[in-house]
C-alpha cells in the first residue's frame, strides 16, 4: 500500500493513493483507509482489467467490468458485481482519496 500526501498550499486538502487487489466475481473486498471519514471529501477507484486497462465503477459498455466502491468508517469496500465482472477481479486497483486535514 502506497500513501502519498498532496499539499496544495494554502489549502487544507490531501490526497492519498491506496492500492490492493479486487475481490473475486460477486465478493466483496476491503481496503483501511486510515482516514476520518467526515474529512473525506471524494474518491475515485479504477480496476485493471485483464489486459491492464483501468476501468472505472459502473462500467457497462463491455460485459464483465462491472463493480462498485463505497467508503466507511474504516475501508474502501469494493464488490465485483456477481455475474458481470470476470475480466476484472483478483486484478490491482487504485484509490485516490480527497480529503481535509
Amino acid at each position: 500500500m502506497a500513501r502519498i500526501p498532496v499539499k496544495i498550499p494554502g489549502l487544507a486538502v490531501r490526497m492519498i493513493k491506496l492500492t490492493g487487489t479486487s475481490p473475486a466475481e460477486g465478493a466483496n473486498g476491503t481496503l483501511a483507509h486510515g482516514l476520518t471519514q467526515s474529512k473525506i471529501i471524494g474518491a475515485e477507484v479504477l480496476v485493471s482489467n485483464n489486459s491492464g486497462n483501468r476501468i472505472p465503477p459502473n462500467y457497462t459498455s463491455v460485459v464483465n467490468h462491472e463493480f462498485d466502491f463505497f467508503i466507511d468508517a474504516d475501508y474502501v469496500r469494493i464488490y465485483c458485481i456477481a455475474g458481470n465482472s470476470s475480466s476484472i477481479d483478483l486484478n490491482s486497483f487504485t484509490v485516490l482519496i480527497t480529503y481535509e486535514e
